[in-house]
C-alpha cells in the first residue's frame, strides 16, 4: 500500500511540473479576433510569451521597400517628361524569375482641381484635399515589348525583394498610392499585357501642394524615376 501511495505521489508531481512549463492562452486583440498564444515558464518561473510575428514581418518588409525609395530619391537624374524608358528585368512566376523587357513614359499630369474633379467622377463624395495638399492623377504609357513571361502584369506588391515588389510612390504619397489608385476605373494595377501590347493607365496621390519629385517606379528587378514637369 505504501509503494502504491508513493507512486501516485511522484506521477502526480511530474503532471503538476509539465502543465506548469507550458500552456496556451487565448486572447483577444483588438478588433475582437482571438489568438493563441503559447506561454512558457522560465525556470525563475517568468513567464515566456511567444506571440505571431506576421505583423511585425509585414510591417518590416514596409520599412525596407520605403528606405529603398528613399534611397532612390537621393541619387540619380529622372527620365524626362514624356521620354520613354527601356528597360529590361525579371518577373517572378510560380517562384521563377522570367525576363522581361519593359518600356514606361509619363502621358500625362493633372494637378489640383482638374485632379480632384477626375477623382470625384469615380468617388463623389471624396474628400477635398487638406491646407497645402493637392490631388495629381498620372497617366503612365507601359508597353511589354518582349520576354519570358507570358503576361506582363502589373499589380501593387510593396515587398524588400526587388524581384517581387511592384509599386508607383511619391515622397509623402506612399500610404496613399494604393488607395487612391483604386479610385480609378483604369488604375494602372489593373493591368496584365502580353508581349507585344501596350496600356495607358492612371495613379493617383494626395501630395504636398507645388512640390516638384518624381514619380518612382519599383519593378521587374529595376527602380525608376520619371518627372512630373513638362
Amino acid at each position: 500500500m505504501k509503494k502504491w501511495f508513493v507512486l501516485s505521489v511522484i506521477c502526480l508531481s511530474v503532471v503538476l511540473c509539465a502543465c506548469g512549463q507550458a500552456s496556451e492562452e487565448t486572447e483577444t486583440v483588438p478588433g475582437g479576433t482571438e489568438t493563441v498564444v503559447e506561454t512558457q515558464q522560465s525556470e525563475t518561473g517568468e513567464e515566456i510569451q511567444q506571440p505571431e510575428i506576421a505583423e511585425e514581418t509585414q510591417q518590416a518588409e514596409n520599412g525596407e521597400a520605403m528606405q529603398q525609395l528613399e534611397a532612390v530619391e537621393e541619387t540619380g537624374q529622372p527620365v524626362p517628361f514624356g521620354n520613354t524608358e527601356t528597360f529590361s528585368g525579371y518577373q517572378l512566376q510560380d517562384g521563377a524569375p522570367l525576363s522581361v523587357t519593359v518600356s514606361m513614359k509619363i502621358e500625362d499630369v493633372l494637378r489640383g482641381e482638374e485632379a480632384y474633379a477626375q477623382l470625384l467622377e469615380s468617388v463623389s463624395d471624396l474628400s477635398a484635399p487638406g491646407e497645402g495638399e493637392e490631388y495629381i492623377v498620372i497617366t503612365i504609357g507601359v508597353s511589354y515589348d518582349e520576354g519570358e513571361a507570358e503576361e506582363l502584369a502589373l499589380y501593387e506588391n510593396i515587398a524588400s525583394l526587388p524581384s517581387a515588389a511592384l509599386y508607383f510612390a511619391m515622397p509623402g504619397a506612399y500610404g496613399n498610392a494604393e488607395n487612391l489608385t483604386s479610385l480609378l476605373p483604369d488604375s494602372i494595377y489593373n493591368c496584365t499585357l502580353k508581349a507585344g501590347e501596350s496600356v495607358s493607365a492612371r495613379a493617383a496621390f494626395l501630395h504636398g501642394t507645388g512640390e516638384g519629385e518624381p514619380l518612382v517606379f519599383a519593378g521587374f528587378d529595376n527602380v525608376k524615376k520619371f518627372s512630373l514637369t513638362p
